[in-house]
């Protein structure tokens, strides 16, 4: 009875050992975010590093890449804890039911969506950037006054990104159907400061005669244009 016991206790421990090792393994997870647009992957490298990737297929030949969200992540029980390194903010997932993310805390539009394919193979991560918003901030510009940024929708060029600028301080960031992020805003001079209510912190944006210059936007790290459309 005794050895019955012990073997029993031993294929418990055994299989969510295996369970565990098989959600935290490094490599490469497409997430099914609910879009029919945008496609996500989260990498997780043996080095701790990771890295989100949106991606839009364009053309039959033609991909647009955004990182959402780069840096290191480590395991606590059934939660990963990941340390953007770019922003400098935490954000937490967890797998459900060996298949479901959640998020506890970071970027809505991925809590409870599901994994559709795991892959081992990771695609080379990208070391960093050249420099952060807040160096970027430094250089810019500051204190120049602006009129009152208007209320109404900012769209990119090439029609990535829109932003929705609303009344009583509210905000939507998207990537084509996807919410990157929401909050409320606020303007200082010509600085616009898009307060993230989910991952708590302030991405930023320069107004310049009533266009938007992104300084750091989530998917983006300077240099998109976005300009009043309605």
């Amino acid at each position: 009875m005794k050895n019955k016991v012990i073997t029993f206790l031993f294929i418990i421990i055994s299989t969510g050992l295996l369970a565990q090792d098989r959600l935290f393994k490094a490599g490469s997870y497409d997430i099914d975010i609910n879009s029919e647009q945008v496609d996500c992957t989260l990498e997780f490298n043996s080095d701790s590093t990771y890295e989100v990737l949106l991606s839009i297929q364009e053309t039959e030949d033609q991909v647009y890449c955004a990182i959402l969200s780069y840096g290191h992540y480590s395991c606590s029980e059934k939660q990963l804890i990941l340390h953007d390194d770019y922003y400098g903010f935490d954000w937490y997932l967890s797998f459900e039911d060996g298949d479901v993310v959640k998020v506890d805390r970071g970027y809505s539009f991925l809590n409870e969506v599901k994994i559709v394919d795991y892959q081992s193979y990771v695609n080379d991560i990208h070391k960093g950037f050249d420099s952060n918003f807040r160096s970027q901030l430094r250089n810019i510009e500051k204190n120049r006054k602006e009129k009152p940024i208007r209320l109404g929708k900012y769209n990119d060029p090439q029609e990535h990104y829109s932003l929705t600028i609303g009344n009583y301080g509210i905000y939507q960031l998207f990537l084509k159907d996807i919410i990157l992020s929401e909050g409320l805003w606020k303007q200082k001079d010509n600085i616009l400061i898009l307060h993230d209510a989910h991952v708590n912190f302030d991405f930023a944006m320069i107004l310049k005669d009533g266009t938007l210059y992104s300084i750091s936007i989530p998917g983006e790290f300077g240099g998109t244009r976005l300009s009043f459309a309605e």
